[in-house]
C-alpha cells in the first residue's frame, strides 16, 4: 500500500499516458461519475421537475374533465329542473297581488271574517318597502272576537290564495265588550301587523 501511495505522489499530470494502468482506470471511473453527476444536475434534474409538474397538471385536468363530463351527462336533468323552478317562480309571482288589488284583498279578508262573527278593522296602508322583485305593503288589522274565532281567523288568512303574512300579535280583553258570565269566553281584541305583497310592474322596472 505504501508503494502504491508513493506512486500516486509521483504521478505526472502533464503526462497521463505514463500513469500505471490501475490508476488510469480509477481516474476514468471518477471522471465518468463526475461527468454523469454534472449532466444529471444541469439537465436531467430539470427534466424530472418538469415531468413532475406535467403529471400534476395531468391529474388536475383529469379531475376537471370528470367534473365537466358529469355536468354534461346531467345537463338535460338540470334543464328540466330549471323549467320546474321557473314554473314555481311564476306561480309564486301570481300569488302576489297587483297594486290595484291590495285594497280589495283587505276588503275580502274583512268581509269573509265578518260573516263568522268577527269584527275586523283594517288600518291605513303604510309606505311600501321595495325589494328586488316585489314590494311589501304593511298594514294593520284589529280583530275582535272570542279566542277560538281568532285562531280560526289566523288559520284562514294563512290559507288565502294571495300571500298575506301576520306579525307582532297583541291580544287583550276587549274592554268595550259586555262582561261575560263564569265559564264563558270573553271577547278579545287582537292587533296584528300584517304584510301583503305585490309584484313589481314592468313600467316600474
Amino acid at each position: 500500500m505504501a508503494f502504491e501511495l508513493s506512486q500516486l505522489n509521483d504521478l505526472d499530470f502533464e503526462n497521463v499516458g505514463s500513469w500505471p494502468l490501475p490508476v488510469k482506470i480509477a481516474a476514468y471511473v471518477i471522471t465518468f461519475i463526475v461527468v454523469l453527476g454534472l449532466f444529471y444536475y444541469f439537465d436531467t434534474n430539470d427534466q424530472q421537475l418538469l415531468i413532475t409538474q406535467i403529471e400534476k397538471k395531468e391529474v388536475a385536468l383529469k379531475k376537471d374533465f370528470e367534473a365537466k363530463y358529469r355536468r354534461a351527462s346531467n345537463l338535460e336533468e338540470y334543464r328540466q329542473q330549471l323549467l320546474e323552478m321557473e314554473q314555481m317562480f311564476e306561480n309564486l309571482l301570481q300569488q302576489l297581488p297587483s297594486n290595484a288589488s291590495i285594497p280589495e284583498l283587505i276588503e275580502d279578508i274583512s268581509n269573509s271574517e265578518s260573516q263568522s262573527g268577527l269584527e275586523i278593522q283594517a288600518g291605513q296602508l303604510q309606505k311600501e318597502i321595495k325589494r328586488d322583485i316585489y314590494t311589501e305593503k304593511p298594514f294593520s288589522l284589529v280583530v275582535r272576537g272570542k279566542y277560538h274565532e281568532l285562531g280560526r281567523f289566523v288559520s284562514r288568512v294563512a290559507s288565502l290564495p294571495r300571500i298575506v303574512t301576520l306579525h307582532d300579535f297583541t291580544i287583550a280583553v276587549d274592554k268595550s265588550a259586555k262582561e261575560v258570565g263564569l265559564g264563558e269566553d270573553p271577547v278579545l281584541e287582537m292587533t296584528i301587523a300584517a304584510k301583503t305583497y305585490r309584484s313589481i310592474q314592468e313600467e316600474e322596472k
